[in-house]
This record gives C-alpha cells, structure tokens and sequence, in this order.
C-alpha cells in the first residue's frame, strides 16, 4: 500500500488536524447577501463567498437574513476552540445599532460580566445570567469576555427555538426596567453551566492540569454516522470526532475502525489550533494497524524536537514525522504524549488528507 509522502503529513498536521479554530472576523458585502438552497440545507452568501451554513429551517434562515440587512451587518467573527461557542457580528468595525423590539434582546450587564470555573468549566456570565460555557479553554473565555468589552456590546439577541442557528449582540443604551442597585449575585451550580443556549453544546472533555492533555470520554457503542447535507460526521452524541466531507465510504470505515478498536477516549495536547489527537482504549494505546489504515512507522524512544524552517518538529532521527506546535514548550508536551503511550504508528482513514480519522496506535 502506498504511503503518503512525510512532507504531505506535517501540513496536514499544522493546518488541518483540528475540528475547530477559534475563526477570526471576516468581511462579507452586505448588499449581495442572498440565500442559497443546497442539498435541503440553507447557506448566506455574499457573492461568491460562503458566509455561514443556517441549517435546514427557511423560516430561520430568512429571519437570519432580514436581521443582517436591517443592521447593516458586513462582519462576523466566532470564538471557539473546539467548534464555535460565541459568535459576533458587525457594521463596519463597531458595535450593530438598530430598532430590534426589545422582547427580543437579553440584556448584558458589563459591570458584572466576568470569567467564571463552574467545576471544570469556564464560562462567562455577569450578576445574574450565565452567557456563554467554553468548556475547558479559560482563553476562549477570556477572548469573549475582552471581545464584548471592546465592542460593548450591551444587548444579545438570537435566531432559532432551542439550538441557536445565529447569535447577535447589539450596542447603545438597553431599554430595560432598573433592578434593585443591591441586588445579590447570583450563585450558579456547576449542573447550570450545561444549560446555556450557544452556537455549539458544551462539551464534556476534561483537562489534566499536569500534562494540559484534553481528554473526552466516549462509549464506542454509541458512535454514529450523521449526513449534514453533503458531509459525513462521526459523533457521539453532539461531539464531532471527525469530518469526512462527502467522503461516506471512508467515513463508513472509520465507523467500523471505532468499533474495532473501542476506543473509549479522545485526547488533544497542544495549541488549541493544531493540536496532536489521538485515541485511547480505557487509558491505553489501542494496539495493531488494522487493515486498510493508511500507516507511517516511526521508534518513539528515538523521536526529538527540532526546529526546521521555522517549524517546530517531531523527528524521528533526521526524519521529520509530526509538527509539534508553534513553540518549543508545546513541541515537548507532544513528545511526552507520544512516549508516554509509546505509540510508534500515524494511521489515517479517509479518501485524502484534507478530511477524516487520524489516529495513533502502538504495533510494536
């Protein structure tokens, strides 16, 4: 079987091993903004240029549209690690302000706003309400708190029942009834930190604050193939493990290779941008290339971190075999995941390296 060029892993590796970056603002022309029916799913274009997927509800999509028009909104930009938690949209660089009924607007108190740890979560939430929970990335939290600041927003207002599929905020002075000047903050119990309407669920991965490994528990059993329009996605339950595009055979055999395995959990160690992923079987390395992975061997016990172009690298000897993070401190935290589980394969299911299951086993 023909292996993938070393070269072809490493970018990979830095640009699209993960599901998620948090997404920076971008500049779309309001006056071309349409929407476009594709595949029982409803998209906003401006032009030629994809601005965001409004799921499969017209009566939303339309909703979605006439807001951005009545706003004049030309700018959106999202916050999240894994998946997009908050998003945010702007007219020309400031803060939106229009004649949105106020029943329809949460109001934001920034006097109180601030970064919370519910348990193991951080969220962002003011005196009486909890906004936003990004799970276990603190700086998610901090960029939305800082971000609500800078463009103070004082109003939020949403498109969709239950499961949001647009959040907005609004600036200006909020039309609201004046509460009490002493009134008490608000205690929020830990089980409250899942119950937030945001673009994206919390998510239920943990951190081990020795080592910064994410890890997500699964049962393998509960794995499935969801088809979103053209794309085929392994998830359990709201968790996406992995995006294969159209591609449904591939995604097909990641699904039985799941099932092979049993892997049980998920983990991530790195920048939250490119992380190293890797799979664990009840807190082991799962064992064995299974037939039809894609494979490239390499001895752990001889991997080092080295610098090349710029790049900050796992070789194996003068072999470059993973890209390690932007500094020296992340490139180390990936080798010792990689010792410390002694995996010494990539493996990879998918039709390109573009999209698909990547995952790391010990064979020998």
């Amino acid at each position: 079987m023909k292996r993938p060029a070393l070269w072809v892993w490493c970018v990979w590796l830095a640009v699209v091993w993960p599901l998620h970056a948090g997404d920076p603002v971008i500049r779309f022309d309001n006056s071309q903004v349409e929407l476009r029916r594709t595949d029982e799913r409803w998209q906003l274009w401006a032009g030629a240029q994809l601005v965001k997927d409004l799921g499969t509800s017209e009566a939303e999509a339309r909703e979605v549209i006439a807001i951005i028009r009545q706003l004049r909104l030309n700018q959106r930009g999202a916050i999240g690690t894994r998946a997009p938690v908050m998003e945010y949209w702007l007219a020309n660089d400031r803060a939106p302000q229009g004649l949105i009924p106020a029943y329809r607007l949460a109001p934001i108190d920034l006097a109180t706003l601030r970064v919370e740890q519910l348990g193991n979560q951080w969220c962002l939430r003011d005196a009486t309400h909890l906004w936003f929970n990004f799970g276990v990335h603190a700086d998610d939290a901090r960029q939305a708190l800082a971000t609500i600041k800078h463009y103070e927003f004082t109003r939020m207002g949403y498109v969709g029942q239950t499961d949001p599929v647009m959040i907005y905020f609004l600036g200006g002075k909020p039309d609201l009834k004046p509460t009490p000047a002493l009134q008490p903050d608000v205690a929020f119990m830990p089980l409250q930190a899942f119950q937030v309407r945001q673009l994206t669920p919390p998510s239920l991965s943990a951190v081990d604050a020795l080592t910064g490994e994410e890890r997500l528990a699964f049962d393998w059993r509960r794995v499935e193939l969801h088809r979103d329009g053209l794309r085929w996605r392994l998830m359990f339950g709201r968790e996406c493990l992995a995006d294969f595009g159209p591609d449904e055979v591939g995604a097909r055999e990641a699904l039985r290779t799941v099932q092979f395995y049993r892997f049980t959990e998920q983990c991530r160690v790195g920048a939250p941008a490119a992380p190293l992923v890797y799979y664990l079987v009840n807190g082991q390395a799962p064992h064995g290339i299974r037939f039809g992975a894609r494979n490239t061997p390499f001895h752990p016990e001889r991997l080092a971190v080295r610098q090349i172009d710029s790049q900050w690298m796992l070789c194996d000897g003068v072999r470059p075999i993973l890209h390690a993070g932007a500094n020296e401190d992340e490139a180390k935290r990936t080798l010792q995941a990689i010792q410390k589980y002694k995996f010494d394969n990539i493996c990879a299911i998918g039709a390109n390296d573009q999209t698909g299951l990547r995952f790391l086993v010990k064979d020998r």
